[in-house]
């Protein structure tokens, strides 16, 4: 059966830009570990997810197909309008990247989680402790102890690991953008 032009426009108006179910399952997560967050700062660019002030910490979760992640389901391309499909998900991969950077050169911390990173709560806990207990600037851990606790309640060695390298990026000062994609594609 085809799909009548009419159909799709009501699919399409029906795709929400904020409060998406993704987005709800890391907001609901961050609130049971203990954060507080703003949701959708107008003031900041690209109005990330979840605003963390107090810490300068940004975070967007991005649907993998929206976004043009690197996974099976951000690989997927529409059968129809292949072209327009193409060009918007650049443009909306170049406008994340121009986002992300304008945070970083404001001293934002920024972390980007990915639709398909949802899948493993226990890992994706794990990051965000990593990510959120750290202090502002970037630079260093302001409390061992947080940090020690952060690799403590991992829950295996691949995690350990990962929230070790979260650590040792932000201590020694790496003025790289903490993508979570990046860092957790090298732990699987």
């Amino acid at each position: 059966m085809s799909e009548t032009p009419e159909r799709r426009s009501r699919t399409m108006r029906a795709v929400r830009s904020h409060d998406t179910g993704p987005e709800l399952a890391v907001r609901r997560m961050v609130r049971e570990m203990g954060y507080g967050y703003r949701l959708h700062q107008k003031d900041l660019p690209g109005k990330p997810d979840l605003v963390f002030r107090g810490r300068r910490k940004a975070v967007f979760v991005h649907g993998c197909f929206w976004h043009g992640h690197g996974c099976p389901r951000g690989a997927r391309r529409p059968k129809r309008n292949r072209e327009y499909w193409t060009a918007k998900i650049s443009r909306n991969r170049e406008r994340d990247e121009r986002n992300i950077q304008e945070l970083v050169s404001v001293r934002w911390d920024v972390l980007v989680l990915w639709e398909c990173q949802l899948r493993d709560s226990d890992r994706l806990r794990g990051l965000i402790k990593a990510f959120l207990d750290l202090d502002s600037t970037g630079r260093r851990v302001s409390d061992q102890s947080t940090a020690k606790a952060t690799i403590d309640e991992a829950t295996n060695a691949q995690d350990v690991a990962l929230a070790e390298e979260v650590l040792e990026r932000i201590r020694i000062g790496d003025e790289e953008l903490i993508d979570a994609q990046e860092m957790w594609g090298r732990t699987r």
